[in-house]
């Protein structure tokens, strides 16, 4: 017979069987061979009893998951892959007709001289993403909402940059930029 390790009880306690339960379900062996978890050990004491687990609880939650995911419409659908561009406050907003415009976009709207800057324009083509991570329009853009760019081709490497809005994603409600 061999000794248990000095750091393990000789006796299984409720608490060390919770535990290892925790353990295994967060590792990902809340199942094992045909849909049961064994008696689990920890060095050579074993710590708990045989558990069954029904395959069809499995499924079901399975089941219940992917159709949740299904249902939900997230920013990721309307938001390019890629990182944002840039992330500033619009400090400036000029409507060209009810469904584009141009806008200025100030990551530092505090300073006229540091901190990233652009001026661009935003054709009707251009994905807005709402608070609510639905799709909107130029309408819903304001000035003082902090906002994430990504831009349609190249740019102007100027200052303030200067180029055209693929999609922006809008990340707070409006406020007023004092300057």
């Amino acid at each position: 017979m061999t000794q248990p390790r000095a750091n393990v009880p000789s006796t299984p306690s409720r608490t060390s069987y919770d535990a290892a339960l925790r353990s295994a379900a967060l590792l990902g062996a809340a199942t094992v061979g045909a849909a049961t978890v064994g008696a689990a050990t920890v060095g050579a004491a074993p710590i708990g009893p045989r558990i069954r687990v029904r395959r069809g609880v499995n499924a079901l939650v399975a089941i219940m998951c992917l159709a949740a995911s299904a249902c939900s419409k997230s920013s990721t659908a309307l938001e390019p892959s890629r990182v944002a561009d840039m992330a500033g406050r619009i400090t400036s907003l000029t409507a060209a007709g009810a469904y584009s415009g141009a806008i200025r976009v100030e990551a530092n709207p505090f300073s006229a001289t540091t901190g990233a800057k652009a001026v661009m324009t935003v054709p009707a083509s251009a994905t807005i993403v709402l608070l609510t991570r639905a799709e909107g329009d130029f309408r819903a853009l304001t000035v003082g909402q902090w906002v994430r760019v990504w831009f349609n081709g190249a740019v102007a490497l100027s200052y303030p940059v200067q180029g055209t809005a693929q999609a922006i994603a809008i990340d707070s409600a409006g406020i007023t930029v004092a300057k």
